[in-house]
Order: structure tokens, then sequence, then C-alpha cells
């Protein structure tokens, strides 16, 4: 959160945004809120006052105060989304930290296969803010929707196709979400983010996301 020590990395959001979607999770205070009080406390502020917005996302300092966010709804036309998804590149073309949020996470097809998913991230995308020339480097983190059975089976699946078709040094992280719904966030970290990043994973995990005594842990890293 905005509170946390001003030496993190420079975080850009690239929402692919499109209709409204669930907010349940507000409405289980006692077993969501333990996890990270203030970040709970200020999504819940935001819409009781009927202000669901990224400019008030942004207003409310869950995210640090240097956070990079493009809010664009996604195209679904080839052209737009092209032209979208340079204008996402130019954005976040001097954060180190990349997250990459679409309502379903990352597909296998291309961009140039019939109709386009505005709620999927595309390895053609993908490949793009990886190539990305940042001075200190650019580390990338992508958030997927799972089935609800064999989670760590499919995860590794994607961990190995995703090694194979972005030509990366090894598999990405993976941490995989186990609360309310399954979810899965891969880790693809730069060279000169890794210490950091890892340091950071095992900080977060060592805490209430990681080690909820009420609910039992939210997330867990899959290797």
């Amino acid at each position: 959160t905005g509170s946390e020590a001003s030496d993190q990395l420079s975080l850009g959001i690239v929402w692919y945004s499109v209709r409204d979607r669930g907010i349940g999770y507000l409405d289980d205070p006692d077993s969501f809120r333990d996890s990270d009080p203030e970040v709970f406390d200020a999504l819940l502020r935001i819409v009781n006052d009927s202000q669901r917005s990224v400019a008030s996302i942004a207003l409310s300092r869950v995210f640090p105060a240097r956070t990079v966010f493009f809010p664009e709804a996604v195209p679904t036309q080839l052209g737009d989304r092209k032209e979208w998804l340079q204008r996402a590149l130019e954005s976040t073309k001097d954060c180190e930290l990349v997250f990459l949020d679409p309502d379903n996470g990352l597909t296998s097809g291309s961009l140039g296969d019939g109709s386009i998913s505005s709620k999927h991230v595309y390895y053609e995308e993908l490949k793009r803010f990886l190539g990305q020339v940042v001075p200190t480097g650019q580390s990338v983190v992508i958030y997927h929707h799972l089935p609800r059975k064999r989670a760590e089976d499919h995860i590794q699946t994607l961990r190995t196709e995703m090694a194979r078709a972005l030509k990366l040094p090894e598999e990405p992280w993976a941490l995989l979400y186990r609360r309310f719904t399954l979810r899965a966030y891969f880790i693809i970290p730069h060279r000169h983010h890794r210490n950091a990043l890892r340091e950071r994973i095992n900080r977060f995990l060592d805490g209430p996301w990681g080690q909820n005594r009420r609910e039992g842990p939210h997330f867990q890293r899959v290797s």
C-alpha cells in the first residue's frame, strides 16, 4: 500500500477494463479484512460512496503514489486492440513492475484469429510488455482465473507453456489464491528484480495473506 517503504519498484497497472464485475468479497469482512484492513476499508468506502472507478482507487492511495494506471476499456476489434496495446505500453514504459489484470487471464490464442477476447491477455501482448526496455528492467505479473479442479496442474501447464512460448530463461513464478474463487498470479521477474521480488513474496506469504489463522491461508506458492 501507499504507506509501505518508498524503495519499492515503480508500478504500472493495465486494467484490461470491461463491464463491472462482482465485489462480493466486500460483504464478507470476517474472511478478508484481517489480511489487509487498510486496503479492505479503502475499497469498501469507495463502493459505499458510489465512486467505483480507477480514479477513485488512485486517489485512495491503496497503491503507491507514483503508480501508473492504464484504465481504458479493452477493444475487441484487431486494429483498435493494437492501438490500445500501444497506448498501454507507452503509459507503462518507465515502470519497473507491470501488473496485467484481465478478467479471465491468459490465452494462447492469436489476436489474428477471428473474434478477439476483451477478457484475456494474449501471448503476443505479453511479449510486447516483456520486450519493453526500462533502464533498471521491467518485471510483469499476470492475473489468471483458474478452473475449479486440478488448479496446480493447470498452473504448471501454463508455466511450462509460457516459458516455451516466450523463450524465458526459467518458468514464471506462481502464486495460487485459494479463497473465494481460484486464481493464479504469474510473476515473470527481470533479472535485476529477482532478489527483491523473492524477498517480498516471502514476506507476503509470511503475513496474513499466507498465514490467515481464521480461514486458512489465502495464498500459497506453486513451485
